[in-house]
């Protein structure tokens, strides 16, 4: 799909040098608390968005539809 797209894989699914590139360059700025603090807002409000999806459970124990 990503490569028919030409979209970028992600680091959690890259390997060898490929993600030690990828993951250096988070590594140099996400991961300094002053840069993570400021992600804060937008992280919980995705938690939140999910977790009201998540009791939105139909009858049959099921998720309906969790695109948005």
């Amino acid at each position: 799909y990503r490569d028919l797209r030409n979209e970028a894989y992600g680091l959690l699914i890259l390997e060898g040098k490929d993600w030690q590139r990828v993951r250096s360059a988070f590594q140099q700025k996400l991961m300094k608390p002053t840069e993570v603090v400021k992600l804060d807002g937008k992280i919980n409000q995705v938690l939140v968005d999910m977790v009201a999806r998540i009791g939105k459970i139909n009858v049959n124990g099921k998720i309906e539809d969790l695109y948005f």
